[in-house]
């Protein structure tokens, strides 16, 4: 537990300046240097600042106060880190073709959703089991705290069917996004979307399933498992960990969710700067 709390809040402070400063500046793209400068020296006074914080609550407040401060993460990624990826590479922000003609499709995508609909069915029926996992637990008889402690697995195992419920509609949101096309109506073009709406999609219900698995595997540990002693400082330990690999894999998926998107972007600007048809 001693490592957990030395080492979660920073490492989640440092993410956003590491990946910033790992993230490749576009080619062939004119690029705001000054922006980026100014970005990038806001990012890192920002994290040095967390760090001074979690350093101080630590010493004065002990290490469980000083954990918190890992929510740090969410105004370094969301407010510097992300708009400084999208000034190095300006291919992140969505596009719309510019010139007079324009093209469109009319066929509906949400018709051409590549996750199969039994996905959906598996979903409900991993939290049904999960669930009724739980229950079982009211089969043997449960003294002092346990009753407490299953409790908290019961309303952790029944708010996880956010995960059934949100899934599909995710996937069904991303695959139904604007996929301008340039004039031409180039058939690169829409099979780049087509993949780029493939991997969307199937990542958001493959991250679903994840979500449902693990999150409804702790409450079916708080219902049958003691924690007396080491075994709830464990269970903390894992869950902290199963979390945060949840968050990053995340972040993972969203980040290179969308530098595919930008490759798409790239490739529909390229085909609207072509050389300029001739006046009829």
């Amino acid at each position: 537990m001693y490592y957990f709390d030395l080492l979660f809040a920073p490492v989640m402070i440092l993410f956003p300046l590491l990946f910033a400063v790992c993230f490749r500046r576009a080619r062939g793209v004119n690029l705001n240097a000054a922006r980026i400068r100014g970005l990038t020296l806001l990012l890192i006074a920002g994290s040095v600042a967390a760090l001074a914080a979690f350093a101080f609550v630590r010493w004065q407040w002990g290490p469980t106060h000083a954990r918190y401060l890992a929510a740090l993460f969410f105004p370094l990624w969301f407010g510097v880190a992300g708009p400084l990826a999208i000034a190095k590479n300006p291919n992140l922000h969505a596009h719309h073709p510019q010139p007079a003609a324009r093209t469109a499709t009319l066929a509906r995508r949400d018709w051409q959703n590549p996750v199969p609909g039994w996905w959906t069915g598996l979903l409900w029926a991993v939290w049904a089991a999960l669930f009724l996992v739980v229950l079982a637990r009211l089969a043997r008889p449960l003294e002092g705290n346990e009753w407490t402690t299953w409790w908290a697995g019961f309303f952790g195992a029944a708010i996880n069917v956010i995960g059934p419920l949100v899934t599909p509609y995710s996937v069904r949101r991303s695959i139904v996004e604007p996929e301008p096309m340039d004039a031409a109506g180039t058939p690169r073009l829409a099979e780049a979307y087509a993949r780029s709406r493939s991997f969307r999609a199937w990542g958001l219900a493959v991250g679903g399933l994840v979500m449902v698995l693990v999150l409804g595997a702790m409450p079916v540990l708080l219902a049958w498992l003691p924690l007396d002693g080491r075994g709830g400082a464990m269970l903390g330990i894992v869950g902290g960990i199963a979390g945060t690999a949840l968050g990053i894999a995340g972040g993972v998926f969203g980040t290179v969710a969308s530098l595919r998107r930008a490759r798409v972007t790239a490739l529909l600007r390229e085909l609207e700067s072509g050389p300029p048809r001739a006046a009829v």
